[in-house]
């Protein structure tokens, strides 16, 4: 029964060596944390977990922790996150869309997955004299089965564009260019937005078209698994400080 025992903790922690590397073979633009949400509504964010024994297993300082499976509501990739600063998005996307690799994705996702027609993208003066007109707000400060739930997703590209919706003003449209090995009808993805005390502001679902790309094309980008776009579309708005996006596990 000890040997049993030792023979699947073995198993267990080859796994997450092997998972580990993959991850690390491919840097995203931003590390994926897991986060553990209770049924509270507290949650915890951690590298990787796994489900063990009817707990929710992760590693900490000294060892393991458990947390068991009833008193987790759900657990969530956290995909990508940042300031947000609308001005300062849209800037930092153009260096990026000027490699060879953003160029062809974005001209694969303007043929499969184009933005509304009615969005009309924003010149950067036009970003620049929106952003300098906005208003200043000062803000006070029970399996037996082992399960592991780490980062599946990598963000390729950033697409972000300020545009102007015809009769209805300014908006900031969030484009992501992603890749996964795991079946992308599965996946559910929410943008979160936070204010200046990190309180949740707004989340709301994101649109998701899968890409239909050969294998010849991805693998001179450098990319395995299936490709596909997450978008949302947001009015800034100066209460807005931080922003996530978030995929269901």
């Amino acid at each position: 029964m000890l040997h049993a025992s030792r023979q699947r903790t073995i198993l267990i922690i080859l796994a997450l060596a092997i998972l580990m590397c993959f991850v690390a073979s491919v840097p995203p633009t931003h590390a994926a944390n897991m986060r553990i949400i209770m049924v509270d509504g507290t949650s915890l964010e951690v590298p990787y977990c796994w489900e063990e024994a009817g707990q929710i297993r992760f590693e900490m300082a000294g060892g393991t922790a458990g947390i068991p499976k009833n008193n987790v509501r759900s657990i969530q990739e956290i995909v990508t996150a940042g300031e947000f600063a609308p001005e300062v998005m849209v800037k930092s996307t153009v260096s990026a869309r000027a490699t060879d690799k953003s160029k062809t994705l974005e001209t694969i996702v303007e043929k499969q997955a184009p933005s509304k027609q009615n969005y009309r993208p924003l010149s950067g003066e036009e970003v620049s004299q929106l952003m300098a007109a906005r208003p200043q707000v000062e803000l006070k400060d029970t399996s037996k089965d082992v399960r592991i739930h780490t980062s599946t997703i990598s963000q390729q590209a950033d697409l972000t564009d300020m545009a102007q919706v015809q009769g209805n003003g300014n908006v900031l449209v969030m484009k992501q260019i992603m890749s996964t090995r795991d079946n992308v009808r599965s996946k559910r993805f929410s943008l979160n937005l936070y204010d200046a005390q990190g309180s949740l502001i707004e989340q709301r679902p994101c649109e998701i078209v899968e890409l239909s790309v050969d294998k010849k094309t991805l693998r001179q980008l450098g990319i395995s698994g299936s490709l596909f776009s997450v978008m949302a579309v947001v009015r800034p708005d100066s209460k807005i400080k931080r922003y996530e996006i978030t995929s269901a596990q």
